[in-house]
């Protein structure tokens, strides 16, 4: 039996998971869940009908760096004998469970992460990621049923209130919020 163990940020990276990149804008894009950007990414939507739209169909030549960027990197990574597992995209059924809010299927990073011998799967905060692990579910389960390591599941947000309740748990990559 093979071992899941990380002991920092800094050891040799032996294994990665690259996700591969999807996203979708919401069908209604509320003020408050952009002001974070900067007015430069901000005016790269102006004048452009995003709404529910996938990005690659509205930004194409971006799509396609993004994808040849990702794919430059995974040559090094292989160059450098690093392990590279690429998820699935999300299937047709969880886009259209994310139409209204959006989706997101590109930072494989947040939806889980391994400190030491422990696989967690966390919890996003923001409504179009919230089902951003499901790619990788698969990959997680076979890993933690062939390895040495605990596979830890944050539970989804607590929707009673509604779809974009913000009563946590929320974990993401190594960033905690309740």
């Amino acid at each position: 039996m093979n071992k899941i163990f990380v002991e920092s940020e800094f050891a040799p990276l032996k294994r990665v998971v690259m996700a591969q990149s999807e996203v979708a804008f919401p069908l209604i894009i509320d003020p408050e869940d952009v002001k974070f950007l900067t007015e430069e990414e901000g005016s790269l939507y102006s004048g452009k009908d995003v709404s529910g739209k996938n990005f690659k169909d509205v930004f194409p030549d971006e799509q396609r760096m993004w994808d040849e960027e990702r794919e430059n990197l995974k040559k090094v990574l292989e160059k450098y004998h690093v392990e590279v597992t690429v998820p699935r995209l999300l299937t047709d059924y969880e886009k259209e469970l994310g139409k209204e809010d959006g989706y997101s299927n590109f930072f494989v990073r947040d939806p889980f992460f391994t400190i030491g011998h422990f696989l967690i799967e966390g919890s996003l905060r923001f409504p179009h990621r919230r089902n951003e692990v499901l790619p990788v579910r698969d990959i997680l389960v076979t890993e933690s049923n062939k390895n040495e390591c605990l596979y830890l599941s944050i539970p989804k947000p607590d929707i009673s209130k509604g779809p974009k309740s913000e009563d946590g748990p929320f974990l993401e990559g190594e960033i905690f919020s309740s």
